[in-house]
């Protein structure tokens, strides 16, 4: 009779411990460990507003961000919406511009959307979108420096600066811009700047040309028209530095 009642009480023991294993295993299923990268924390919105035109119903937001740039943009017209992989600075001094122009002579505006992807105190970038509405259709714009690389042609020696264009030239000596202490570039680059505007429904492209890190000896100035469905070069121009 004890043997029996022994092992009913050794059977009781084990159930018990059992449960509790099992308890226990279930807790720890339910726990989740999310590694993060801190070097590139990301803070997650619903959505947060950058630029608006209210009157007209459009909207940008962005959907995350880092520390410094707004990423996953959303562009909201009239109650639909749609993201683009496009990225701008969160620097308020240089916030999205958002206007509304004809730029392909078809009379209805289409939406220009200009956003700053890099600024510092050695580069400015913007970067344009033009979008086709009430679709919320993203139309090509041919990169200025594919332009550049197609239409313009330089020299830079310790003596001479030569730009090229068209039927055009623009020359001035070397020693005017160089200071001693700098180092030439091998050739005039492009790039470090790059604005967009709008003048007379044409959107225009400035881009820098520079010999150093430092000096600028001025800019190419593009003028876009609207082509075979995406816009493309329609003048380019030379604007020599003040120095």
């Amino acid at each position: 009779m004890y043997k029996k009642i022994l092992l009913e009480l050794i059977s009781s023991i084990l159930f018990i411990s059992l449960v509790f294993s099992f308890s226990s295993c279930k807790k720890s299923e339910k726990a989740t460990v999310v590694e993060t990268n801190a070097c590139f924390k990301i803070h997650q919105y619903g959505k947060k507003v950058i630029a608006a035109i209210p009157e007209k119903s459009i909207t940008l937001y962005a959907t995350n961000q880092t520390d410094e740039v707004y990423k996953g943009i959303m562009l909201e017209y009239l109650g639909n919406q749609k993201q683009f992989a496009w990225e701008c600075v969160t620097n308020t001094t240089y916030p999205p511009k958002l206007m509304l122009c004809d730029l392909n002579n078809d009379k209805t505006d289409e939406l220009l959307i200009i956003l700053t992807k890099n600024c510092s105190t050695s580069s400015f970038i913007s970067e344009a979108h033009i979008i086709k509405l009430p679709d919320i259709e993203e139309e090509k714009i041919i990169s200025p420096l594919s332009i550049i690389n197609e239409n313009v042609q330089t020299m830079l020696d310790k003596d001479n600066i030569t730009i090229s264009y068209k039927n055009s030239n623009f020359t001035m000596k070397t020693e005017k811009l160089l200071n001693t202490n700098e180092s030439l570039y091998e050739n005039i680059h492009f790039g470090n700047i790059i604005d967009y505007s709008v003048q007379n429904n044409k959107l225009k492209a400035e881009v820098s040309a520079q010999i150093t890190n430092t000096k600028c000896v001025g800019s190419i100035v593009i003028t876009y028209t609207y082509s075979d469905g995406k816009y493309v070069l329609e003048d380019l121009s030379f604007k020599a530095q003040n120095n």
